[in-house]
Formats: structure tokens, sequence, C-alpha cells
């Protein structure tokens, strides 16, 4: 849980291009915030109870991108060294210092 704290943006990819950029208010383990969860969760099981989420409140408010957002939409990662064929969804990006 501590290293998804430090993340300021996560993307849905698709066919290794951006289609969507959200920027996480707040994180959350499923069991300990079950009245935060997606209203299609209607159970937890011992498989997810322990999942991490998180909550945009940009976007669960309907408000536009802003400026940092719009940059990395519709950008490929094409050319990053990550493995998109892995069975974890997952993959942390360090920024380029």
């Amino acid at each position: 849980m501590n290293r998804v704290k430090d993340v300021e943006y996560v993307f849905g990819v698709y066919n290794s291009l951006i289609v969507t950029v959200y920027k996480p208010t707040s994180w959350h383990v499923c069991k300990d915030a079950v009245d935060k969860l997606p209203k299609h969760v209607t159970e937890l099981t011992e498989k997810t109870e322990n999942r991490i989420f998180f909550v945009d409140e940009g976007f669960e408010n309907h408000m536009r991108p802003d400026e940092p957002e719009k940059f990395y939409l519709y950008k490929s990662i094409a050319g990053l060294k990550v493995n998109q064929s892995a069975q974890n969804p997952i993959t942390y990006l360090n920024p380029v210092e």
C-alpha cells in the first residue's frame, strides 16, 4: 500500500495507447472501505478483500481533465520497456529525472 501512495497518475492503456488518465485522490484496501467500493462490487472474497483501489474525485464529479492529464492522453507506451502481456495488469513507472 505504501508504494501506491506516491502514484500521481494512473493510465488506462489499450493496444499500447493511453486512453484514459486518472489522478487518484485516495487509495483504499477493499475490506477497509466497503462503502467506497464501486456499485458493481457486491461481495468480497478471500481473493479480493485485500486488493487496493483508488478514488479519483475529479472523475467521480465529472470534471474535465486538467492540462497534465490531457498531456498524457493518446500517447503511446509502445517504446517503454514494460511487459505488456504480463498477467498482473499493474506496472509502476518512475518519472525520468
